[in-house]
């Protein structure tokens, strides 16, 4: 996959939010085996959280400054943090403009569209990244079992 095939971005700004879910650290090359395990872990946790917002899920890329690896965390907003399980890890994401890259097809394709967009648009882009969480939105259209649907990268930019 190649930047020319993601697109051209839309520059948004992401709402601060709160959000919880599993946060686990990954080295690099395992991703593609273990993230969907975890995104496995959290299912049964989603259908009982009471302060859960809306149907949007998100894979918050944490900590990926080293080629060694990263913290991801798969979760969903929500209104508050009392009352979560305390397995659930939380994250206050603050609001940030991002550069917002629309990726159609299987989630396995998304580590080489993060690849993409980090060797090839920042570079020609002129902007350049803050040091914030990267965010992949799945929205209700996701079809989580197959892996299939659209999904957003949204890439943290400098103001």
């Amino acid at each position: 996959m190649t930047v020319t095939t993601l697109g051209e971005p839309r520059i948004a700004t992401g709402r601060s939010m709160l959000v919880a879910g599993l946060r686990q650290s990954h080295r690099a090359g395992e991703t593609e085996r273990q993230i969907p395990r975890q995104w496995r872990q959290l299912w049964p946790y989603l259908g009982s959280l009471r302060h859960k917002v809306g149907n949007v899920a998100y894979g918050v890329v944490c900590d990926s400054g080293s080629q060694a690896g990263a913290d991801y965390m798969c979760a969903v907003e929500v209104d508050d943090f009392s009352d979560l399980p305390p397995e659930l890890d939380r994250l206050r994401i603050e609001e940030q403009t991002y550069a917002v890259f629309s990726h159609r097809g299987h989630v396995s394709d998304l580590e080489q569209a993060r690849q993409d967009i980090l060797t090839s648009w920042y570079p020609q882009s002129g902007y350049r990244a803050a040091a914030a969480p990267e965010l992949e939105r799945y929205d209700e259209a996701h079809r989580p079992a197959s892996g299939e649907g659209d999904v957003e990268i949204w890439f943290p930019l400098q103001s």
